[in-house]
């Protein structure tokens, strides 16, 4: 079985880089690090003020894997925003993270999330001149 950690988001098309390796370490523990990329649209942006601070969450988890099946942990370091792109017109200020569990009417297991929130403020307009 492969892990289905995909975000749930449907704004957009998510392209999701269908093969990919994992690490499986000998107890028992999977690094997963799909190529993605995502297009999405903050449902709360300030489109009136184009140099506004925004958060926009993107939040993952497994269709079909519960907590107790594939239990989804996040690194104790802080995410690492220097690799964003350089020429990108929206700035990363801050990048949070929350594991969350929740638990649904119809099964008495445990699912995960990680939300992902993300501060974006825009560095420059892009022009037809330019």
């Amino acid at each position: 079985l492969k892990p289905d950690i995909v975000p749930y988001i449907k704004k957009d098309i998510t392209e999701i880089q269908e093969e990919f390796n994992a690490i499986v370490y000998s107890n028992g523990k999977i690094l997963y690090v799909p190529d993605t990329k995502l297009r999405i649209d903050c449902d709360n942006a300030n489109l009136t003020d184009v140099w506004a601070v925004n958060e926009c969450t993107i939040k993952y988890g497994s269709w079909t894997f519960d907590n107790d099946m594939m239990e989804l942990v996040q690194f104790k370091d802080p995410v690492d925003i220097s690799e964003f792109v350089k020429l990108c017109p929206i700035k990363t200020l801050d990048v949070m993270k929350e594991l969350k569990l929740k638990i649904y009417e119809c099964c008495p297991e445990p699912y995960a999330s990680l939300d992902y929130t993300l501060k974006l403020q825009r560095k420059f307009l892009i022009t037809d001149a330019g």
